[in-house]
């Protein structure tokens, strides 16, 4: 926030002035405004309190104030104080919705009602809104000919009464293990890098309440206050250099975020964007403090992470990771730990189904094919929800909820069953396939169709082989053809199918998986090891059954695409897959 800063000085109350942003704000595109109260101490003015008094007339560039209405409220104001407070009237205030100060018509106005006073100099004050900024404007006007006027320094003055100094009691159910992550952030610099973070979190399986997608319309205030009690998990913090002019994140979050965090189940993480002036690569620990004007090691003794590296950005992921799974470990240490997926909705801070992580990616821009974005946030993530899951010692996964079959691939390959043993997925019908074989009469067999005249590499030079498994109908096979075509360096080109018609029956997918798998690992190892371009088109269940028996193989894995009616149908390489290296099984994004 800023002040001027010349002539006389006006001394506002922490609540005063709170009370004028806030209706300010709150009040957005119209003025707002009302009276003042207070006491005049030599050349000083000192507003105790603020008053709103709500106006039918006011626009987008005029407040006209009810004088019934602001008597009244002078009156029930100074029936509250003690009868030797000597508070009065001493002025007014409203508010410009645009960076400006007092108009010409204001200094008019204000000088007529100095001539309606007892004599005794009244304020004026201007809040001028700037973004998540404001700025007080301040005038003193005088008797005297035309009615003096002296520009005043608006200077903030703190009270043991000032009920707003500090938020009330957390009310019960403010912190909630099951509830979203507050994402805390100045707009004007730090949008970008808050988003970022939001769906990174979003893709490690946390909810995220963002202003972007969560703040309705309404008082924001208040919106913010329901978010800040409503039942959070944690909050991330992020520190930028504008976050100094930020009085939302001063006086309304963050005394918040600071009261949650004493509670056992809460988890602050600081994102900090400030570099150390004597070693860029580490954050400026003492700036969250300085910034946010913060007594030091308020927020200096707490963990903070470079936010300006990957590694930094990884590392607060985690550090929510850790606390979320370690909360629930007892409870899924005999039990299932529920995984809810979605790749292509609009993601909001209340998901519909309940889950212990709900991995949320960034939805499609247009047409079929996964964001690129979301699969990059979704690679890095993902390493770190494998480890998670397997730190919870659950005795079950179990996968749930609508996403794109390579994503399905790849969490298949981030739970292989070498390293995670009872796993399931269910299908839109709720039904669960389970990675356990279970004997089926009239058992469906696999069929492999051959295209030799595609191949063009001989035998001990292969560099990769395109496997086409086709569970679905009608397939997709010219559009297979085509890309084996184009590429024109292909060892072996097979398709994998079914013999018989109609769905899958859930009861035999485990074993399905198990003979697609085998016959990729076969194809690929008869190609000296080749690459495998896989192009699944079947169930999403069966692709993430697949995807846990492939954890040897180096997989690209493509996306079924077209375009528009009429289009030729396509596919697209999405992701590769490595579940065997480093920071995989996401090894690069191609989308």
């Amino acid at each position: 926030m800023t002040r001027t800063s010349t002539g006389p000085e006006l001394s506002l109350y922490v609540a005063a002035e709170r009370t004028i942003v806030a209706a300010s704000l709150a009040s957005l595109p119209l003025e707002a405004g009302g009276i003042l109260v207070g006491y005049r101490e030599g050349p000083r003015i000192v507003v105790t309190a603020a008053l709103t008094v709500d106006s039918g007339g006011s626009g987008t560039h005029h407040y006209r104030q009810d004088h019934q209405d602001a008597a009244e409220a002078l009156r029930n104001h100074r029936s509250t104080l003690h009868p030797e407070d000597i508070s009065g009237y001493v002025g007014e205030w409203h508010s410009h919705p645009k960076p400006t100060g007092p108009s010409p018509t204001d200094r008019t106005t204000m000088r007529a009602t100095l001539k309606k006073s007892a004599g005794n100099p009244i304020a004026l004050i201007v809040c001028a809104l700037d973004d998540e900024d404001h700025r007080l404007y301040g005038l003193i006007f005088r008797k005297g000919k035309f009615g003096r006027v002296s520009s005043a320094s608006v200077s903030p003055q703190s009270s043991s009464t000032d009920a707003l100094a500090s938020p009330g009691p957390l009310p019960d159910g403010a912190v909630n293990p099951d509830g979203p992550l507050f994402v805390s952030y100045r707009q004007s610099d730090g949008t970008d890098r808050s988003s970022q973070m939001a769906w990174l979190l979003r893709a490690a399986g946390f909810k995220v309440w963002h202003d972007r997608t969560d703040l309705r319309a309404g008082n924001t205030n208040e919106r913010l206050e329901r978010a800040l009690t409503g039942g959070l998990s944690g909050a991330m913090l992020l520190v930028t250099k504008a976050i100094e002019k930020s009085w939302v994140v001063k006086n309304v979050e963050l005394p918040r975020l600071l009261q949650l965090d004493e509670v056992t189940d809460f988890t602050l993480t600081i994102a900090n964007e400030i570099a150390n002036p004597l070693d860029a690569s580490r954050p400026d620990f003492s700036a969250p403090d300085r910034l946010l004007e913060r007594a030091p090691k308020t927020l200096g003794d707490k963990k903070q992470s470079n936010s300006r590296t990957v590694d930094g950005r990884l590392e607060i992921v985690h550090d929510h990771l850790a606390d979320h799974i370690s909360r629930r470990a007892d409870d899924l240490a005999d039990g299932i730990l529920v995984v809810d997926v979605q790749t292509r909705p609009e993601s909001t801070a209340q998901p519909s189904r309940a889950a212990d992580l709900h991995i949320r990616l960034r939805p499609p821009v247009d047409g079929r094919l996964p964001h690129g974005d979301g699969l990059k946030d979704f690679a890095l993530t993902l390493p770190l929800v494998s480890d998670a899951i397997h730190h919870s010692r659950a005795r079950t996964i179990r996968i749930q909820g609508g996403m794109h079959l390579t994503v399905a691939l790849a969490l298949g390959m981030a739970l292989p069953d070498t390293k995670f043993g009872h796993a399931e997925i269910e299908d839109v019908r709720g039904t669960l396939w389970s990675n356990d074989p279970v004997a089926v009469p009239n058992e469906r067999q696999l069929i492999e169709k051959d295209y030799p005249s595609l191949n063009s590499v001989s035998v001990g030079t292969a560099t990769k082989v395109y496997v086409a498994v086709a569970l679905q109908q009608p397939s997709s096979e010219g559009a297979f053809v085509r890309a084996v075509a184009e590429d024109g360096d292909v060892s072996a080109a097979v398709q994998l199918s079914l013999s018989g018609a109609g769905f899958i029956d859930a009861a035999e997918g485990a074993r399905l998986a198990e003979l697609l798998a085998a016959k990729i690992k076969q194809l690929s190892a008869d190609y000296d090891n080749a690459d495998v371009h896989l192009f699944f088109h079947g169930p999403v269940t069966m692709a993430f059954l697949v995807g846990r028996l492939l954890n040897t193989l180096n997989v690209i894995a493509y996306e079924w695409d077209q375009t528009g009616f009429g289009a030729p149908a396509r596919y697209v390489a999405s992701m590769s897959l490595s579940a065997g290296g480093a920071g995989g099984p996401v090894a690069a994004v191609h989308l």
